[in-house]
């Protein structure tokens, strides 16, 4: 029975019909060649019980191979154990990229996929679009993984293999090296199988499963490779990634960014306030992702955009909740940018380039936000949780 690729590889059942085996779940790649620090920067090494591959998909979000966390039926939810992705980083001995831990997970119902939620989002990297088309027979995809090659138990250094589609059923395909006898090993579980077309890259499948021939430490004889589609999955995972509502803490005071209830106020002023449990809507706030780094700001209760006045000068311009331009104007934009060592982010205004400030409390209950001159060391008034 072909094993599943995920580390520590339990042996899971997989498809015998058209080719599709029932090999151990994949790690690293044998057969497949290095790549050059910087592409495919997408692809993930998944890291915790058990070791695999994925791909970014949305930028707090990596699909991959629902057996890296634990038997099916995998529970939605926090992982078991803990778990990090590290994205961005081909040479897992260098410092490119982001490690960041993985809070959620959500599986999908029919297949084994996973989407896993990040503490905090990649803003620095894009993700990979997902395939629209269904790989056919003949179709040629490039599989990445971390996973074992045919001379080290476990590598530093993605590695990819070219495989064409020998075979389609439902959501799994066989795939079948293009030249040698490349193969998927452990680690390589949940990898992405990319098909290109010129500089156009998206994500038609995941590693599943295969024999393994060729793995360091494999006696296998028989050969093969189990893919799952993934092209088809697009509107599930737009469901899953969608921007949720929920409260902004700062660091500083540990209070949430909150509107004032609006009374007919035609720009309500927001300022910090005790945290509600549960969260109030004029405490929630819904961020959507208006460019790969930067997101528009809205509050459930009035459905207006955090809003830093136009400057006129002003050294620390207010910041309010204002009716939502259409397309969304500078001041109502906000750069991310996280600070993966603890867990917050600063917001940064692209009209004015100041952050989003809560004032030093001294005592008051209630400190203005406005926006201020950021500051390059740790100011946790400039800092902010994303729950």
């Amino acid at each position: 029975m072909p094993r599943s690729l995920r580390k520590a590889g339990a042996v899971l059942a997989a498809l015998t019909a058209t080719g599709l085996l029932t090999a151990p779940a994949a790690h690293a790649l044998t057969g497949g060649s290095p790549v050059a620090d910087g592409t495919y920067a997408f692809t993930a090494q998944i890291s915790g019980a058990h070791g695999c591959t994925g791909a970014l998909v949305a930028p707090q979000w990596v699909l991959t191979a629902a057996a890296c966390f634990g038997p099916a039926p995998l529970p939605a939810g926090p992982p078991a154990t803990p778990y990090t992705a590290t994205v961005g980083r081909a040479d897992l001995t260098g410092t490119a990229g982001h490690t960041v831990k993985i809070t959620t997970l959500v599986p999908a119902t029919d297949r084994d996929a996973v989407l896993a939620k990040l503490a905090l989002p990649i803003v620095d990297i894009d993700p990979v679009p997902l395939a629209t088309r269904a790989p056919a027979t003949g179709d040629v995809l490039r599989v990445g993984g971390y996973g074992r090659t045919a001379d080290k138990w476990v590598p530093d250094r993605l590695s990819t293999a070219l495989f064409s589609v020998s075979g389609v059923n439902g959501a799994a395909l066989a795939v079948t090296a293009v030249t040698g006898d490349a193969t998927t090993c452990m680690g390589d579980a949940g990898g992405p199988a990319l098909r290109e077309n010129g500089t156009q890259v998206e994500l038609a499948a995941i590693s599943a499963r295969s024999w393994q021939h060729g793995c360091f430490g494999s006696t296998e004889t028989r050969q093969g490779t189990t893919e799952t589609r993934v092209d088809d999955l697009g509107a599930w995972v737009s469901q899953v990634t969608a921007p949720v509502a929920a409260a902004i803490a700062g660091k500083a005071s540990g209070q949430c960014l909150d509107q004032d209830w609006t009374d007919g106020q035609e720009h309500p002023t927001v300022n910090a306030w005790q945290c509600w449990t549960p969260t109030s809507d004029n405490q929630k706030w819904t961020a959507t992702w208006t460019a790969r780094d930067t997101v528009q700001i809205v509050n459930s209760l009035s459905g207006k955009c955090l809003d830093q006045d136009y400057t006129g000068g002003q050294p620390h311009p207010p910041v309010n909740a204002w009716q939502c331009w259409t397309p969304p104007a500078g001041n109502q934009q906000w750069i991310v940018q996280p600070h993966y060592d603890d867990g917050t982010v600063t917001l940064v205004n692209k009209l004015s380039g100041q952050c989003l400030d809560q004032d030093y409390t001294n005592g008051q209950p209630h400190p203005a936000i406005n926006a201020w001159q950021c500051w390059t060391t740790n100011q946790p008034n400039q800092r902010w949780i994303l729950n």
